[in-house]
């Protein structure tokens, strides 16, 4: 009896498929002889969530159902294969590492939904059984060595976001227009001389960041991206925009064309009525269409290092405008109709020709950072006192001689710069600045005895020199 039951044991045993996972302690030994520690929590203040987890977990079941594995800047320069055993991983990050290459078996990851392999500039290229990864959404192949993109990309059909910044791309491939789920796509810092018609395949993109290439030209096809919020062209050969093709990007928020070579806008960039943010800093413009004061979302704009010496009236219809900066033009008067942008936190002024601010200014309630630095002032207007919200004041290298008693109507004045101004005494008001910390001034701007008067009416405020 003893024997049957025993051959009955034998007969159930046997029908249990054996499972070899000698893989893990390979895994584990792997791990030891590159010193990745155990899984542990990082602590970092500047992170959303205060940290992350990072190595690998060296218990058993914690392993096996390990949703995510950090092994960023664990001096790697090889990935074993048994990586592929992680069936739970739903992200991967290798990240600054030495990678050359990475094992066939990722692509046994099926659950995989984010990889970061950047920072691995000695990794030139991809296993084809990357295309297996059907859940992938994100990748991360910032500053690599694909200087061209792997045909084994354009299979990953759930992609949402492709980060390629810095790897040296001259070409983007046709293929591109596969990616038909792709919501985010980062190119910076490339070679890219154009762009494939194919892009405009991408229905589903909201932001494309195009910045330092050296593009010139943008195909028809873009304005067929009807979800596009942001675009940043920042840092190319761009002449002039397409005004057709602009105007047609009409849920654009964000638009960056700094550093360009532009001397003119289009009035059709008036039609961007969803626009928040505008940057046409460092060009070559002269003067602003009339149309931009259709910009009634704009909240930031930069138009610094131009060549502007005018406004038209309508700029001044823009009252949703935080953030201003007009620095470094060939501004030598301000209109008086600067006081309609009442909504204004920060004004940067610095860097022009003005001699004169408008008392209008005064209605600048909310502004909380002036910068009217190298310009030929040599008064203020009193109405200054009524900017209440204001923090930061830059009036260096001007010929101020005096500064208004109602500058100590500044409450919450923490900053002050008026370092190459013949400024020789400061009104006995500004004692009321209780917040004030910083001043900052040329070396020996103030006689001893004057730097002690300022002390005693300023007892928290430092002196600072350049």
């Amino acid at each position: 009896m003893t024997d049957k039951l025993l051959a009955q044991q034998v007969d159930v045993d046997s029908s249990v498929p054996y499972v070899d996972d000698s893989w893990i302690q390979r895994l584990w030994d792997w791990a030891d002889q590159a010193r990745i520690k155990d899984l542990h929590w990082v602590k970092h203040k500047d992170h959303p969530e205060g940290g992350w987890w990072q190595g690998l977990p060296r218990d058993r079941h914690t392993l096996l159902t390990l949703k995510e594995l950090n092994l960023d800047s664990s001096d790697l320069d090889t990935l074993p294969a048994e990586i592929g055993q992680l069936s739970q991983l739903q992200t991967l990050s290798l990240s600054q590492n030495s990678l050359r290459a990475l094992p066939a078996q990722i692509g046994q990851l099926s659950q995989l939904r984010e990889l970061d392999v950047s920072w691995n500039d000695q990794l030139s290229d991809l296993p084809t059984e990357i295309g297996q990864l059907s859940q992938l959404e994100i990748l991360h192949l910032d500053c690599t060595a694909l200087s061209v993109l792997p045909k084994v990309i354009f299979q990953l059909s759930q992609l949402q976001r492709l980060h390629l910044i810095s790897i040296k791309l001259s070409v983007l491939p046709a293929e591109i227009g596969q990616l038909s789920q792709l919501q985010m796509i980062d190119l910076r810092r490339n070679k890219l001389t154009a762009l494939p018609a194919e892009i405009g395949q991408l229905n589903q993109l909201q932001k494309f960041y195009l910045g330092r290439n050296e593009l010139s030209i943008l195909p028809d096809e873009i304005a067929q991206l009807s979800q596009l919020q942001v675009l940043e062209l920042e840092d190319n050969r761009f002449t002039d925009l397409p005004a057709e093709l602009i105007s047609r990007l009409d849920q654009l928020r964000e638009l960056d064309l700094s550093s360009n070579r532009m001397s003119t806008l289009p009035a059709e960039i008036g039609r961007l009525n969803q626009l928040h943010k505008l940057n046409l800093g460092y060009n070559k413009l002269i003067e602003l269409p009339v149309e931009i004061g259709q910009l009634s979302q704009l909240q930031t704009l930069y138009l610094n290092n131009n060549k502007l010496t005018i406004f038209p009236t309508e700029f001044f219809r823009l009252s949703q405008l935080k953030k201003l900066s007009l620095a470094h033009n060939q501004l030598s008067v301000l209109p008086t109709e600067i006081g309609r942008l009442s909504q204004l936190q920060e004004l940067w002024l610095q860097f022009n020709q003005l001699g004169v601010l408008p008392a209008e200014m005064g209605r600048f309630n909310q502004l909380q950072k002036l910068s009217v630095g190298s310009n030929k002032l040599s008064v203020l207007p009193p109405e200054i006192g009524q900017m209440s919200q204001l923090q930061e004041l830059y009036l260096y290298y001007n010929k101020l001689n005096e500064l208004p008693a109602e500058i100590g109507q500044l409450r919450q004045l923490r900053k002050i710069d008026i370092e190459g101004t013949p400024l020789v005494d400061l009104p006995v008001e500004m004692s009321q600045l209780k917040q004030l910390r910083e001043m900052r001034i040329s070396k020996g701007h103030f006689k001893r005895e004057q730097k002690a008067h300022i002390k005693s009416l300023l007892p928290k405020c430092k002196l600072t020199y350049p």
